[in-house]
């Protein structure tokens, strides 16, 4: 299983998905893509493109050992494989899910941007259209395991949807 994220509060969301799902089906694959065109854009507003670059690389590995951290210290799960790479976010996704056999990617659903998503689709809607295996989008913090989900909704007789995040 791989995780993406964009350290936002809705990949966070994703990524605690994701590590509770990993203690009950396996491995657990961390993903962070830094948009290149992000970059150039960057190196066209600062003075030292190259110091820039390198700053925000080194802020994106250091926030990828803290979100190992917090999954290994909140869900006691430890990521078999952490990525960093600089590319098209959903290119590089669908890269690494096909290059880990992932047998599904994590990743958060938002971007708040209605009207250019209206234009132009979000790296979601991307990979739901190019990568060939499932793919959960998590848009709320979870409350429980999905397992936990069904024994509370089967003691209350409720139905229990298995891919929807609660």
């Amino acid at each position: 299983m791989v995780v993406a994220t964009d350290m936002s509060p809705i990949s966070e969301y994703a990524e605690s998905r994701a590590a509770m799902l990993a203690r009950e089906l396996g491995v657990l694959d961390l993903v962070h893509v830094v948009d290149s065109r992000s970059l150039k854009t960057l190196g066209q507003l600062v003075q030292a493109p190259e110091q820039a670059e390198h700053k925000l690389l080194d802020w994106s590995r250091q926030k990828m050992v803290e979100i190992e951290k917090r999954l290994k210290d909140q869900y006691q799960i430890s990521c078999a494989t952490t990525m960093l790479n600089v590319g098209r976010p959903y290119k590089e996704l669908v890269h690494y899910a096909k290059l880990l056999n992932a047998g599904l990617l994590v990743m958060g659903g938002h971007s708040g941007r209605v009207i250019r998503d209206f234009f132009v689709r979000s790296t979601v809607d991307k990979v739901l259209r190019t990568l060939t295996c499932p793919v959960l989008v998590v848009k709320r913090e979870p409350q429980a395991s999905y397992g936990e989900c069904s024994r509370l909704s089967i003691s209350r007789n409720l139905p229990v949807s298995v891919w929807t995040s609660p």
